[in-house]
């Protein structure tokens, strides 16, 4: 994981608000500065929220640039749920775990995960030993 200096952060966040000015809706006969801090409290946020906008569509396509230029869309993941039944699950966990027998970290993974799950699925009931 990246990580990054607070002065890093805030050039880029100087840099973004300098360079979009005109966009962020600062007047071309007022310098910058001046006319950001004259702002109502509540202006000033609005002006934050476009800016974040700003930043978030560069992030997009500074991304569009780097990838394949025969790739016109890029590749987003999202989490679904299915409803499988049982015998589904079963097959689909040993294939998983043939698939990643050499792979610790995927089966430290699929271990905290299977623990979870039965946690959640029995309340905690799992967790109580035969003693009590």
């Amino acid at each position: 994981m990246k990580t990054l200096a607070i002065e890093d952060l805030m050039i880029d966040v100087i840099l973004t608000f300098c360079e979009n000015a005109a966009e962020l809706g600062c007047p071309r006969d007022q310098e910058v500065d001046m006319w950001f801090r004259y702002l109502p409290y509540e202006e000033q946020l609005k002006v934050v929220d476009k800016m974040l906008s700003i930043q978030e569509r560069d992030t997009k396509e500074d991304i569009m640039e780097n990838t394949d230029e025969k790739t016109d869309k890029m590749i987003t993941y999202q989490e679904i749920e299915l409803d499988l039944e049982e015998h589904v699950i079963k097959g689909l966990c040993e294939y998983a775990l043939k698939e990643i027998a050499n792979d610790t970290e995927a089966l430290i993974n699929y271990a905290a995960n299977k623990i979870l799950a039965e946690v959640i699925e029995t309340d905690g009931a799992c967790l109580k030993s035969s003693d009590e």
